[in-house]
């Protein structure tokens, strides 16, 4: 999922926030050029299911203005489950 002219966002669905599932705490937008499968951050403050196709959030599409740089990161093309890359971002010097 990605765009080269739009920045995606995702939201919960606020029925599914009153059940105490929190999703994505700290990575609601994305970036423009960034093309692959999105990693959600899910936090649940109760037990509770789950289910495969159950719809939880949905995305929106924003149009930027002006000049773009497409990102071109340590993520792109990511597919299915992806452990953090976050040592990329260091040197080995």
């Amino acid at each position: 999922m990605g765009s080269d002219y739009y920045a995606p966002t995702f939201a919960a669905r606020s029925s599914v926030a009153r059940l105490g599932v929190f999703i994505n705490l700290s990575a609601s937008l994305g970036d423009i050029g960034y093309l692959g499968q999105w990693t959600l951050q899910l936090f649940a403050a109760t037990n509770l299911r789950i289910y495969p196709g159950m719809e939880i959030g949905q995305i929106m599409w924003w149009k930027p203005l002006g000049t773009v740089d497409l990102y071109r990161g340590k993520y792109q093309g990511s597919s299915g489950p992806c452990a953090t890359r976050i040592h990329y971002d260091f040197s080995a010097s």
